[in-house]
């Protein structure tokens, strides 16, 4: 499955970045025609392998073709941190914090 307005997306910041598809195409690994029809929304399912090489080459973040920000240092280091801990420690610390936020 393709996120919603991936190829706006891509085709915006290649603009942006003053990219041809070409150029694009040859920082990310892909082809001409790939890129072309990923822009065009044509692309009916794509790797996330190379959905990466795409939005790397674009200097995007995964989280920011879904309408999440980027996390900051301290979000990162916050799930981080979650992330390390066994799963009836994480649920705990989950509840706790959200206590704190109500």
């Amino acid at each position: 499955m393709v996120p919603k307005n991936l190829g706006i997306q891509v085709r915006q910041r290649r603009s942006e970045e003053h990219l041809t598809i070409e150029q694009l195409a040859e920082r990310s690994g892909a082809s001409v025609t790939f890129i072309s029809r990923l822009e065009r929304e044509t692309v009916q399912s794509i790797k996330l392998d190379k959905l990466m090489d795409v939005l790397n080459a674009l200097d995007m973040d995964l989280s920011s073709i879904f309408g999440h920000f980027p996390m900051d240092d301290l979000e990162e280091e916050l799930w981080g941190m979650l992330r390390t801990m066994p799963d009836n420690e994480r649920q705990n610390k989950i509840r706790a914090i959200l206590t704190l936020m109500k």
